[in-house]
């Protein structure tokens, strides 16, 4: 069974583009978990374009009631941000290496670059009890590197895999990823997963290999407008419960 955790980012996107409460993150929050959803992911940019900082604190407190619902906060690792984990102490925190004017995670660290940069952001997230994540390529020499700053997950970055799906492209990625997770499991890191994980391709994705989390936002916000939240959420669980 893999964890399925849904990002609620375009709900807030959605809400923000009227300047109103509607929709309701809270609300929208409380369906998904009515549905089966035992994962909930933010992702708090600097400038709020989606979720707020003020969500954080608002979905914390709306969680605390469900001790069998998670809470993943995932963003760039500046002060703001681990101030604001380091407050709330959510589940888990995904650490993603966004600049302020990307409009979406699309790649992951480049650890070799940034290791003492991660090493302090790291430590002090040691601090707090959460699961820490790192978002990565799906590259040796990065898994490697994960490894040596202890932390407990890595979420491998998985946009390649949903370009190349069904493509001349696809059996070639396939074996990268499943290279990359068999890699994870042999030196004793749990794998995460996201970025452009559909209803088309994570039954596939799940296949290579033992992952304990996924991610999903974008493409179950698209599937909740055609299928309805019910059915949406009804065939994600369907996917990711299959191994239960």
């Amino acid at each position: 069974m893999t964890l399925l955790s849904i990002n609620v980012n375009k709900i807030a996107l959605l809400r923000n583009s009227r300047g109103t409460n509607h929709p309701n993150l809270a609300k929208f929050v409380l369906k998904l978990i009515d549905l089966g959803i035992n994962s909930i992911t933010v992702h708090p940019r600097e400038d709020e374009r989606h979720i707020r900082y003020n969500d954080v604190k608002e979905l914390h407190h709306l969680l605390s009631n469900y001790k069998d619902v998670e809470l993943n906060i995932e963003g760039y690792p500046s002060d703001r941000f681990l101030n604001l984990v380091s407050k709330y102490a959510p589940n888990q925190v995904t650490l993603v290496p966004d600049s302020i004017h990307q409009l979406t995670s699309d790649h992951g660290w480049e650890i070799a670059n940034d290791m003492n940069f991660l090493k302090s952001s790291v430590a002090r997230l040691r601090e707090i009890p959460s699961r820490i994540s790192l978002f990565c390529e799906p590259l040796t020499k990065d898994l490697l590197l994960a490894k040596e700053l202890n932390v407990d997950r890595v979420e491998i970055y998985t946009g390649k895999y949903a370009n190349d799906f069904g493509s001349e492209r696809e059996e070639e990625t396939t074996r990268t990823f499943e290279a990359s997770i068999s890699l994870l499991n042999s030196i004793g890191l749990k794998g995460n997963a996201g970025h452009d994980l559909s209803l088309e391709n994570l039954n596939s994705f799940l296949q290579l290999g033992v992952i304990e989390e996924v991610s999903i936002g974008h493409a179950f916000t698209e599937d909740c407008i055609y299928l309805g939240v019910d059915e949406a959420v009804r065939r994600y669980l369907e996917i990711t419960n299959q191994l239960a």
